[in-house]
């Protein structure tokens, strides 16, 4: 994991957050270099997979969100 004022753009291993679906109805997770993502019915069930996840695996890489207009932040305090 690399300190949020640093990285510029998501590395393997790291989560990206973005909306899919019909109108942006979903939230989907994937992590960069691995093939799938899961999908949510929202953000926030999204959010808690991911923190989910990452304490069951003892691993916490930075989390991004991809906007629909391709933007990508640091999601912090996940």
């Amino acid at each position: 994991m690399c300190d949020e004022c640093c990285a510029t753009e998501p590395e393997d291993g790291d989560y990206v957050i973005s909306s899919c679906g019909y109108l942006g109805s979903g939230t989907q997770v994937s992590v960069v270099g691995d093939k799938g993502a899961a999908v949510f019915k929202d953000e926030e069930e999204a959010e808690d997979y991911v923190r989910s996840r990452m304490e069951g695996e003892r691993f916490y890489p930075n989390v991004w969100f991809l906007s629909d207009h391709g933007n990508l932040e640091i999601r912090k305090g996940l």
